[in-house]
């Protein structure tokens, strides 16, 4: 038997415990993963946006730039593998690489949509692409893509204003202008049909005995929006749902997403006095206690809107249960990001059925 004198050996000092390799997801996170994993190529959770660059550019520097902006949100330069414990994040060293590509004018608008239209592998690629499609030495068009699960917080045009800053402390910045180019984004009624196409026959409210499915909802909910639109509802009109939690409420929320405009529910039930109060408040121009249905109808677009529909349209209205109650106010691009979507809503968006009690 061996002994040893305690005084002789080396005790490590006690200390932290070692970092984990993999971080976990937060519940949205693995949300989103689980969507992209069924289908990466999907695009319903890109945000992009285009910037047309007029001047002389040194497409070094906006590389350089690039790396600047995502050193210091270390989101955009993260992957998601899948583990024995479940998908987790890990933290790249090295930073977004810029894809130069000559085009004509010609060319243009249809090689950048199809940049903004392309989905990501979250498990193999960061969830930033940049791309800069050049028309000529004065002529440029910068398309930044991000899958939603990078943005946390902070906006695609908080990232342009980084990086036009990154750029201009290398080079003198040429102007940057954004292009109104038709993207992806993750409008709630873009999300929601692509989930319709993905999986028409899957249940997508349930109240008590009652079961609707994603198409007939769909279906439903574009026949009530062009009921809208011809009352000449549309984008920068708030309507005013005076519904209880019910799937026709389910119903007018997407109607009046897909005529463009913005929803303010309110509950039939509370004191007259409140409602009286959000009505005057939110300016609504429509007021909705049942809903009417048309005929069948495809899908709105664009061209069927009253008007233009921005991303910085209103979408959702919502008031606190203060004595003096305040509003907030959601665009439709926030609508589809984590924190700004209204409760009844989320398992639309990722295929899931929304259970009304």
């Amino acid at each position: 038997m061996r002994f040893l004198m305690l005084e002789h050996l080396e005790i490590p000092a006690a200390g932290p415990p070692p970092e984990p390799p993999f971080e976990p997801l937060s519940l949205d996170q693995e949300c989103l993963w689980h969507t992209n994993q069924r289908d990466p190529l999907d695009s319903a959770c890109t945000i992009s946006l285009t910037l047309r660059l007029d001047g002389a550019l040194d497409w070094q520097a906006v590389e350089d730039a690039l790396g600047e902006v995502a050193e210091r949100h270390e989101s955009l330069r993260t992957v998601y593998p899948d583990t024995v414990d479940g998908p987790a994040r890990v933290v790249l060293d090295h930073f977004p690489e810029l894809t130069v590509v000559e085009v004509s004018e010609y060319e243009l608008h249809d090689e950048v949509k199809r940049v903004a239209l392309t989905g990501f592998d979250l498990v193999r690629e960061i969830p930033l692409r940049a791309t800069l499609f050049s028309v000529n030495p004065a002529e440029h068009a910068l398309v930044l893509a991000v899958h939603e699960i990078a943005v946390d917080g902070w906006s695609l045009q908080s990232f342009a204003a980084e990086l036009a800053s990154a750029y201009a402390q290398r080079q003198p910045s040429p102007e940057w202008t954004v292009l109104p180019y038709p993207h992806a984004g993750r409008f709630v009624a873009e999300q929601f049909e692509a989930q319709v196409r993905r999986n028409p026959s899957g249940i997508a409210v349930i109240a008590g005995l009652a079961e609707l499915s994603y198409v007939d909802l769909n279906d439903r909910a574009n026949r009530f929006a062009r009921s809208l639109i011809r009352r000449g509802i549309g984008p920068d009109d708030v309507v005013a749902l005076v519904l209880p939690r019910s799937i026709d409420m389910i119903i007018a929320q997407l109607a009046v997403l897909k005529a463009g405009a913005a929803f303010l529910p309110i509950d039939p039930y509370q004191e007259e006095s409140r409602i009286e109060f959000l009505l005057t408040d939110s300016r609504a121009r429509l007021i909705v206690t049942a809903i009417e249905e048309g005929e069948f109808a495809p899908n709105v677009t664009d061209a069927e809107r009253v008007s233009r529909l921005w991303p910085d349209s209103p979408a959702y209205l919502s008031y606190d249960t203060s004595e003096h109650p305040q509003r907030v106010i959601v665009s439709h691009a926030a609508l589809g990001a984590r924190g700004g979507t209204p409760e009844s809503l989320i398992p639309l968006m990722y295929g899931w059925s929304v259970a009304l009690r």
